[in-house]
C-alpha cells in the first residue's frame, strides 16, 4: 500500500515497486468478487490511476451487486479504450434498461441504437457474448428489423470464434503442462494429449 500510495503521489518508482504494484493488483482481483474489503479498495485506487484490468473487473463485482450506476462509471474508460468484454456488458446495460440507478430496470431508459452500437463494435473484436446478441436481435427483430441474413452472418461467427476460443484454451492449457506453469506439475503426456484435442479442433 505504501508503494501505491508513493505512485499516487506522482513520484517515479523503480521497477521492484512496480513489480509489487503488479503482483499485489493481480491477486486483489483475485480476491475483490469475494468482498474483501482492503483488495475492493486497492483495485479501486488503482483503478482510478488508469488500470483498466481493475476497472473492468470491478464493474463485474458492481454489475452482480445490482449497482449498475457504479458499474457504468468503471465501464465507461474501458469503453473509450476498446475494451471488448467492457462494449458488450455496457451494451447489455443499454439494451435492458440498466443503465440507470442501483437495482433498478426502467423502460425508459432501454436504448437499443446505443446498445447496437457496442455490441457491433464489440463483435468487431471477437466478443462471442456480442456476437450471438446481434444474432439474437436480428433473428427476433429486438430492436431492429429482423434480418435472417445478418443473424446467420452473426451467428457463425460467434460460432467460429467460440471454437477459436476454445482452440486457444486447450493450446494454452498444454503449455501449462508442457513447461509446467504455476502450480501445474510438469506432464509432457498431458501435454500432448491438450496440443493433440486443440490440433484436431483446427
Amino acid at each position: 500500500l505504501t508503494a501505491i500510495e508513493h505512485n499516487r503521489s506522482g513520484n517515479s518508482l523503480p521497477n521492484e515497486a512496480r513489480v509489487m504494484i503488479r503482483n499485489y493488483l493481480s491477486v486483489t482481483l483475485r480476491g475483490i468478487q469475494l468482498g474483501g474489503t482492503d483488495g475492493f479498495n486497492v483495485a479501486r485506487m488503482v483503478a482510478k490511476h488508469g488500470n483498466l484490468r481493475a476497472a473492468y473487473e470491478l464493474s463485474e463485482v458492481y454489475v452482480k451487486r445490482y449497482d449498475y450506476k457504479q458499474a457504468m462509471q468503471y465501464l465507461q474508460p474501458c469503453v473509450d479504450a476498446g475494451v471488448a468484454d467492457a462494449q458488450y456488458l455496457l451494451g447489455f446495460l443499454y439494451h435492458r434498461g440498466l443503465n440507470t440507478s442501483k437495482d433498478m430496470l426502467d423502460i425508459s431508459k432501454i436504448n437499443i441504437q446505443e446498445a447496437l452500437r457496442l455490441y457491433q463494435l464489440a463483435a468487431a473484436q471477437g466478443s462471442v457474448a456480442a456476437q450471438k446478441a446481434l444474432a439474437t436481435m436480428y433473428d427476433t427483430g429486438d430492436g431492429v428489423n429482423k434480418d435472417a441474413t445478418q443473424a446467420s452472418r452473426w451467428h457463425q461467427m460467434a460460432t467460429q470464434y467460440a471454437a477459436r476460443a476454445d482452440r486457444n484454451k486447450l493450446y494454452t492449457t498444454g503449455q501449462s503442462y508442457f513447461y509446467g506453469v504455476g502450480n501445474t506439475t510438469r506432464n509432457i503426456c498431458q501435454a500432448v494429449l491438450f496440443f493433440r484435442n486443440a490440433a484436431e479442433q483446427g
